[in-house]
């Protein structure tokens, strides 16, 4: 099985392309909806992994985007899989990435005391996360958008998660993406070094669901070479 996991503000139904392509070369898929049944005023990261971690066995491979890659990873950590994906993978917390400048913050402070989940602005969006894209094409995007705990949103973005690379015995591979502003190629760089893992980069931003098949083809091609 390809368990399919989203990002920060993602959703399951996101990965239907990517579905659709594995099922006609024979996988069995799931897409996971990380906040289904949860309640996003009390979750953390790690109910994430543990829900994750609740389906996969053995046999299994775990593919994550953004927030998912970093999941995958500490499931990778927790249970014995056959293989991980990270797709411009949120890097655990010995490895620095590019943080968001304090004026763009300070809107979110009022959401962080009162606890109340939320989603970063669309100018945060356009700029970071949706580069080099039409704004009409932003604005559909924006739109889908799913909300997202404070909890889970600090822990990601103050990369509270902390992997241990040594507890890790499947083969990994990470995809990093040439203009992705978010989590940039050279981050994704450093954390398939840390796993002494297989890394690539493909052209495209962070939002991978525009221009997917080539991610699709290099995730099918690591996969046929552990066969």
């Amino acid at each position: 099985m390809l368990y399919f996991i989203h990002g920060l503000n993602g959703r399951a139904g996101n990965w239907t392309p990517f579905i659709d392509f594995f099922r006609d070369y024979g996988f069995s898929c799931q897409a996971v909806d990380l906040k289904d049944g949860l309640d996003l005023r009390k979750v953390h990261v790690m109910d994430y992994v543990n829900k994750v971690s609740s389906l996969v066995t053995i046999d299994d491979v775990v593919i994550g985007h953004s927030m998912g890659g970093l999941i995958m990873q500490k499931v990778a950590e927790k249970n014995q899989l056959k293989a991980g994906v990270g797709i411009c993978s949120a890097p655990p917390q010995d490895i620095s990435m590019n943080r968001i400048s304090l004026y763009r913050r300070l809107r979110y402070i009022p959401n962080i005391l009162f606890n109340r989940p939320f989603k970063p602005s669309f100018g945060l969006v356009k700029d970071v996360f949706l580069n080099d894209m039409d704004e009409q094409m932003q604005q559909e995007i924006y739109q889908n958008l799913q909300k997202q705990s404070v909890h889970v949103t600090l822990e990601v973005m103050k990369q509270k998660v902390v992997v241990d690379e040594e507890r890790i015995s499947c083969p990994l591979h990470f995809i990093g993406r040439k203009d992705d502003l978010t989590i940039p190629a050279d981050v994704v760089k450093r954390i398939a070094e840390k796993y002494g893992s297989s890394f690539e980069v493909v052209n495209g931003n962070h939002y991978i669901f525009v221009g997917w098949k080539d991610v699709a083809e290099r995730i099918l091609s690591f996969l046929n070479r552990m066969k």
